[in-house]
This record gives structure tokens, C-alpha cells and sequence, in this order.
């Protein structure tokens, strides 16, 4: 009997260390507590709820001046800005808020970051919209517009300047498109 009462107690005492253990993990995995993001790809968007509509860029293509390399637009979409809600660590929850993402997705040859794509806005959320990843620039926006104007800046050819004095090579313009959708949300010129 007393074997019994001692394995019980210690299997009680491994499940309480794992989930103390794996909570415990998961909150220091957590850099940036309910922060707003985007969704991964468009397909995530729809199904999770969030997305809106889509935006047509001016060119799909993008030639940049001072370096052999072509960035190919494949998709332009807004959603609802959302949060994972990491209150409850085991079964965190995704969550709507305030404000609009504009994910453009693209495709490049080189794996350098050698441009940059900026909104040209007004717009609280907008304007902080920096940075660039791999396969996407993601912004954020306190209301929808229905054009984007997106300067195309480069990095400048002379190493010894780089970003330091970036150089603006192009502008494309974001059309919404209508839909259902984007007619039956929150959204301002």
C-alpha cells in the first residue's frame, strides 16, 4: 500500500513540475505580452476571422535603380489588428483590436535587405510603420485609406554611406479594392 500512496504522490509531484516548469517556459517565450501582429500568410487571415480585403498595387513589380534585383508583389490584403492573448499561457487566445494591418507579400532574388518600403502618411499608426521582413512588409493603420502611396527606398551604393542616407528610388500606389467586406468595416480616406 505504502508503494502505491508513493507512486501516486510522486507522479503528482512530476505532473505538478511539468506544468510549473511549462508555464514557466512559456512566459519567458513570450517577448512581448499581448503585442499586436499580423497574420502569417492570407490564407491564416481569412481563416482566423481577421481579414478585410485586398489592396492592388500600381505595379506588381518593382525594378530597383541601383542594384540588379526585382521585387515581385504576390498579394496585398488588409485585416483586423489582433493580439495573442497570452494571459493564460497553457491556451492563449487570438484577439481583436484597434486599428488595421496592410501585409504586402513579395518575392525577392537576393537575401540581402538592400530597400526598404515606407507608407507615405499621416496616419498615428502608419507612420511607425518600419522595418521590412524576408517576404513582407507589414503596417499598421488607425483607419483604412483607400490608397496607400509606398515610397521604395534603397539602400545607397557607396558602403561607406549605406543606410546611413538611404535613397528613394520609387513610388507605388495601393488601390482598395472594393468588396463586401472592406464596405462593411471601420474605414476612412
Amino acid at each position: 500500500m505504502k508503494k502505491i500512496i508513493g507512486l501516486i504522490l510522486v507522479v503528482a509531484l512530476l505532473v505538478f513540475a511539468y506544468r510549473y516548469v511549462s508555464n514557466f517556459l512559456c512566459e519567458c517565450e513570450v517577448k512581448c505580452k499581448n503585442c499586436a501582429t499580423t497574420s502569417p500568410n492570407l490564407q491564416f487571415s481569412k481563416e482566423s476571422g481577421f481579414y478585410i480585403g485586398t489592396y492592388t498595387p500600381s505595379s506588381d513589380t518593382i525594378q530597383l535603380k541601383n542594384y540588379n534585383e526585382q521585387i515581385v508583389i504576390s498579394a496585398v490584403w488588409a485585416e483586423k489588428s489582433w493580439f495573442r492573448n497570452t494571459d493564460d499561457c497553457e491556451s492563449p487566445k487570438l484577439e481583436k483590436t484597434e486599428g488595421y494591418n496592410v501585409v504586402i507579400e513579395f518575392s525577392k532574388t537576393k537575401k540581402e535587405f538592400i530597400f526598404d518600403l515606407m507608407p507615405l502618411t499621416t496616419d498615428k499608426l502608419g507612420i511607425k510603420s518600419y522595418g521590412i521582413n524576408e517576404t513582407k512588409k507589414e503596417m499598421q493603420f488607425a483607419n483604412l485609406p483607400n490608397e496607400i502611396k509606398i515610397i521604395v527606398e534603397e539602400r545607397n551604393p557607396d558602403d561607406n554611406i549605406g543606410w546611413t542616407k538611404s535613397v528613394v528610388t520609387d513610388t507605388i500606389v495601393l488601390s482598395r479594392k472594393r468588396s463586401k467586406l472592406f464596405t462593411n468595416s471601420n474605414t476612412h480616406q
